[in-house]
C-alpha cells in the first residue's frame, strides 16, 4: 500500500461543480427574457416616473413626462415641479396579458401606487 493513495470520494470536485454551475447559468440566461418580458412591461411606466421625478428634484426644474404605448391609457402627461411633486392626480391604466394594471399618481409627494 506504499504507492497507492486512498482518496476520499464523498463529494464532488470543484471542476465538476463549476461545469454544472456554468450549464445551469447559461440555460437560465436563455430562459429569463422569455419568462419575464410580458410581466415587466407595466413597470416601465413606474421606472420612467421615478426617473423623471428624480431629475426634477436633482436639477430643480419642471419636468414633463409623456409616455406612449399601445396598451397604456393616460389622460394627459404628468408634470413635475422643481420639488418633484405632481400637479394633478391621475390613474394610469395598462392592459397586458389579459390583466388590467392600475397605477395611481397621488398629489402631494408625487407617490406612485399600484392598485
Amino acid at each position: 500500500m506504499k504507492g497507492k493513495r486512498m482518496r476520499n470520494r464523498q463529494g464532488y470536485s470543484l471542476l465538476e461543480l463549476l461545469a454544472v454551475l456554468s450549464v445551469v447559468s447559461v440555460l437560465g440566461m436563455l430562459m429569463l427574457p422569455q419568462l419575464s418580458a410580458p410581466f415587466l412591461e407595466p413597470y416601465h411606466f413606474a421606472y420612467a416616473f421615478i426617473d423623471a421625478q428624480s431629475l426634477a428634484m436633482l436639477e430643480n426644474r419642471q419636468i414633463n413626462l409623456n409616455f406612449s404605448s399601445e396598451n397604456l391609457y393616460l389622460n394627459s402627461g404628468i408634470h413635475f415641479n422643481a420639488k418633484g411633486h405632481v400637479n394633478q392626480a391621475q390613474t394610469v391604466t395598462f392592459y397586458k396579458e389579459g390583466r388590467w394594471h392600475e397605477w395611481i399618481v397621488e398629489l402631494g409627494g408625487g407617490r406612485l401606487v399600484e392598485r
